[in-house]
């Protein structure tokens, strides 16, 4: 018998990516965008910016999650780094430990266990913060290409399909 399913606000799933992995902080705002567009069962919508997919819904979520002071965002140079608050910490750890066990419904479509999406999610958090940001927006130019992010909404053009490839081909010699 399926128990109560659970809805997850999206902004919650930014704050509750900060925390697994031991907290460990994001740095980089790519770094920050590129886990919910791999992770696509989250739902978040995606454009194409200028350096690959660009959610709205996920920069308006972190900003939503700095002013409920939950998360704080550092600034070094021009090198941005996502951590938890205290506040933000105890919110998250409280969370976790009451989906764990629970159904969550992922935009819905998918029911999964809690356990499995923050286990989907901690080991995405652990690979993709010891990636270059060269190889996170390749992987991303390569889903669009691809073709198989089904959230983002729009058609390439020509041009667009030949800048990408291009792009693509760059920033594969650029990681040789």
């Amino acid at each position: 018998m399926l128990k109560r399913v659970k809805r997850i606000r999206k902004d919650i799933w930014i704050l509750l990516y900060l925390y697994l992995n031991n907290c460990k902080p994001v740095k980089g705002y790519i770094k920050m965008q590129v886990p919910f567009f791999i992770y696509d069962l989250l739902g978040f919508k995606y454009e194409l910016g200028p350096l690959g997919p660009y959610s709205k819904e996920v920069e308006e979520s972190i900003i939503r999650l700095q002013q409920m002071d939950l998360i704080k965002v550092l600034v070094f140079g021009t090198t941005r780094v996502y951590t938890l608050t205290e506040r933000g910490k105890k919110f998250a750890k409280d969370l976790v430990r009451r989906i764990r066990d629970e159904y969550i419904l992922l935009n819905e479509v998918v029911i999964m266990k809690g356990k499995e999406v923050l286990d989907d999610l901690t080991k995405l958090k652990s690979s993709l913060n010891d990636k270059s940001e060269y190889y996170l927006v390749y992987k991303c130019l390569q889903r669009l290409a691809d073709n198989t992010n089904p959230y983002f909404n729009r058609k390439l053009s020509l041009l667009e399909w030949t800048y990408l490839n291009e792009a693509l081909e760059s920033l594969k010699n650029l990681m040789r």
